[in-house]
Formats: C-alpha cells, structure tokens, sequence
C-alpha cells in the first residue's frame, strides 16, 4: 500500500474508534452539507469542485452567494444557474442562495453601499429569474465586516446596520411576493471583531427593523469560534451570544464555516470534527454548511480537497459526519490506486477535473 493510503487507512480506522456525537443537526444530508463558490470565468462551465467528491457527501442542500446586482452581470446569473443545475444533479434538493457584496470587477455605479431602493431595484428582477430555482433566500453576506471589500483602495468597510435593515425589508417583501414557497434568512452574520461590537452590530440592525429582522432562520457564520476551539470543551462564544439575542423560537443555520489549512492536515481535519461534533451540536443550530471544497488558495484555504483536488484528511471527517458519523461508509473509501512493478498511477485530466471518475487511472 502507498505510504498516503496507509495514512488514510489509518486516519479511517481512528475516526471508526471515535464515539459519535449526539447531534442537534441530522446527518441526513440537509443537516451538514456544503456551501461552495468555485467558478472560474475564464473557464465557464468547468464545475470540477462540485464533482464525484462533492457527490459523495450526501449533499441534499447547497449554498452558494451571487452579487447583489447580477441582473447587470450576465456572466454572474450564468454562473449562479449553472452552479445550482450541477447541485442538483448530484443530488441537491434544497439550494441556498445568499447576496453578497461587490469587489472593484463588477462594482455599478451604485458603488458599495447603494440605498435600499437601489439595491430593491435590482435584487427583485434577480428573485423574479430564478424563482422556483433557489428554496432558500438570503440577502446580504457577512454585512457587519466587509461589504465593501478590501481590495477597494479606501479598504474594507462594513455596511451600516440601518441600511442593512433596509436591504433585508426590501428582500423580503421581495421573496415573499415573488417566490412565495422560498424560506428568507437574516443576513449572514461574521463573528468577526470583539463580542461587543458583534453583539452591537445585531441590536442595532435588528432594532433598525419592524419585525426583528431575522427572516424566517438566522444565519451565521463563526469562523471565530472554529479558531478558538481548541478541544470539544471548548464554547463557541458567538454562537452563544446570537442565540441569547434572538427569540427563542428561531434556529441558527450556520450557512458557511470552514477549518483553515495551515500546514498541517491532522489540525485541520480536527477542526472540521470540532465543527461535526460541537458546532453541529449546539442546541440552537439546525444547519451547518461547510465551506468549501477545493483549497490551495494563497489567502483563504478552508478547502475539503487541495488545490490538485486530492482529499485531505478533513474530507474525511466530513464525509464520516454526513455519512450518520459512520467513516466505514462506502462514500467515505479511500480511492482506489493502481499497483503493480513499475507504475506510477495518474488521472486523466479530463477525467479527473471534471468527474473524479476513479476509472481514469492509468499507468505511466
């Protein structure tokens, strides 16, 4: 066996001896799923991230984000339609769709923080296009940090908590006249920043607006308390202090999350449990998505599989978690690789980018 498959091996056989969690969330595939946004302009189409390794972890819902006014952008509804028919077709059946910002590629002329009648005008034709596509809406990505982003040359802002109000009123009389079975989330909440500011960015949008504002579940994502978990004791503060502030009769769905790669792929995959096992437990959260599933990237790597699209360790633990906490299961295998005197086993490119289809191995 390869010294990398003796590993996996091993890596399996550890989590089989693990006990499983109780968790709040099913593991059914609507519970712990996948939230991903790898799409290469250049290349429109190419979906390899949402392939044979995505299909494998059960994924009965998907979230994706789309800009705010891709109704300016053809290229962006192209590739938010695109990315929805490939979820599908491995197996979604409930697709989550979040706006989010713009970067200085595809900024109007509204800018970064256009008014909530501006950002009305185009979220609506938006909702009209893909209504009866999208079962869950969301209207404005991790707002309380960097809506405008800090590629921007005046550098990274959040949007105004007042102004979120509106955008989120506006969305969801939108959804609600347009795409009426849709579900609507409050904005996706970042646990960004100090606690203070985190708790005083939440009361003050959701004193900003009629009816609290937090749609019809609330959305989180607590990439901070991932970072501060050092082991299953450890609490996920910002978790707790969203769930103190809103009504009780509310659910958390932590719509993004991921563990960082840096370096070493054991502390990663031991995130990605703590995500499965702690995270996932907590008595508020109904749903987590993981986010996402190709790394290698030289600012963000939270990625499932590396940048060449080989399965990391965490890809295992997820699988396992999705999979009933079962790493036996037969979508949870280790691939299989060609042995024999002299062969040095390698995918076709086709094959391997586009559908992992295993029965690419050749020999060299």
């Amino acid at each position: 066996m390869r010294p990398l498959l003796l590993a996996l091996a091993v890596f399996v056989v550890a989590l089989a001896g693990a006990a499983p969690a109780t968790a709040a969330t099913s593991r059914d595939g609507f519970g712990l799923f996948v939230a991903d946004d790898d799409w290469d302009f250049a290349k429109p189409g190419v979906l390899p991230a949402l392939g044979d390794d995505f299909a494998r972890l059960r994924p009965k819902a998907f979230r994706l984000q789309t800009i705010w006014n891709a109704v300016d952008r053809p290229e962006w509804l192209t590739r938010t339609r695109a990315m929805i028919v490939q979820a599908r077709l491995q197996g979604a059946e409930r697709i989550i769709v979040t706006l989010r910002s713009n970067n200085p590629a595809n900024v109007g002329p509204e800018g970064y923080f256009p008014t909530p009648e501006q950002y009305r005008a185009k979220a609506e034709p938006l909702v009209q296009q893909l209504a009866g596509e999208v079962d869950v809406w969301g209207p404005a990505n991790e707002p309380n940090i960097a809506w405008r982003p800090k590629e921007d040359p005046a550098g990274q802002a959040p949007l105004d908590p007042t102004v979120l109000a509106g955008y989120y009123t506006a969305f969801h009389d939108i959804v609600r006249r347009n795409d009426p079975t849709a579900a609507v989330t409050s904005p996706d909440f970042l646990d960004a920043g100090s606690l203070a500011a985190f708790d005083g960015y939440v009361r003050a949008y959701s004193a900003a607006t009629a009816d609290g504002g937090w749609g019809d579940v609330v959305a989180l994502h607590p990439y901070g308390d991932v970072e501060r978990a050092a082991d299953p004791s450890t609490p996920a503060a910002f978790t707790d202090a969203l769930a103190a502030l809103i009504p009780p009769d509310k659910d958390i769905w932590v719509t993004e999350i991921g563990a960082h790669y840096e370096g070493d792929p054991d502390a990663q995959a031991a995130r990605v449990e703590w995500i499965a096992d702690v995270l996932a437990n907590h008595p508020r959260v109904k749903q987590v998505a993981y986010y996402n599933m190709r790394g290698g990237g030289p600012e963000w790597d939270t990625g499932l599989l590396d940048a060449a699209f080989a399965r990391r360790p965490a890809w295992y633990a997820w699988c396992a978690a999705t999979h009933g906490d079962d790493p036996t299961h037969p979508d949870c295998a280790p691939p299989p690789t060609v042995e024999g005197p002299g062969c040095i086993a390698y995918f076709v490119e086709y094959l391997v980018l586009e559908t992992r289809d295993w029965t690419g191995v050749r020999c060299l």
